[in-house]
């Protein structure tokens, strides 16, 4: 299992640097503009919070729709997966680790930026008290988001319209965009974005164990 998902990783390494350089960039944007970091601190979630995981959110979710596109179109063009079967991996053991490899770019993406988060809100409490649960939301939120559009993009692949994975994965997180526009990260956004990457999962495993490879 380690060395599949060493492999992941490796054939993807660009994305996975990119990912890297970008939490830590929105975090540095975070940190810079938040008006934590002036004397007055907030008394309620700034606007400009929401404004930021806005464009987080749309950026990794395109992202991840593209890192599971590569890997899945990559992995059937050059017929890796059909070799591995013949040796001692399974189906099932090859899909996991694309799986944990996927969700190690969504956390890679978001640490950073969540670490930047839980520091100001610390550093609010201590002064004025705030109701640090939507900062929460917004976090868990769009690291779902990110997630099911990984789930799309490989949904895609495996239905054979690769166009769809940039394409389609602008359209659902515009989507989700106008959601949260009225509905914010609460639990109904949660549960939407849920059911949608798990419904991708489930499908994308049934096709996986029944396709030639």
């Amino acid at each position: 299992m380690w060395t599949l998902l060493k492999r992941e990783i490796e054939d993807q390494l660009i994305l996975f640097v990119l990912v890297i350089l970008a939490g830590i960039s929105f975090a540095g944007w975070m940190a810079g503009v938040f008006p934590s970091m002036k004397s007055v601190p907030p008394t309620r979630v700034p606007t400009e919070l929401y404004t930021m995981f806005g464009f987080l959110l749309f950026g990794l979710s395109i992202g991840g729709g593209v890192l599971a596109g590569l890997q899945m179109a990559g992995d059937r063009n050059r017929g890796v997966s059909g070799f591995l079967c013949t040796l001692t991996a399974t189906r099932s053991q090859i899909l996991v680790c694309k799986w944990i490899a996927g969700l190690a770019w969504v956390i890679l993406g978001i640490l950073p930026v969540a670490v930047v988060c839980i520091i100001l809100t610390q550093r609010w409490v201590q002064i004025v008290p705030i109701d640090t649960s939507p900062i929460v939301r917004m976090i868990t939120g769009t690291a779902l988001s990110i997630w099911a559009s990984y789930a799309f993009g490989m949904q895609a692949v495996l239905a054979r319209r690769p166009a769809w994975v940039v394409l389609g994965s602008i359209a659902f997180t515009a989507g989700l965009l106008s959601v949260v526009a009225i509905k914010g990260f609460g639990l109904h956004t949660h549960l939407l974005v849920a059911l949608v990457g798990l419904a991708c999962l489930v499908r994308t495993w049934i096709q996986f164990h029944t396709i030639a490879l």
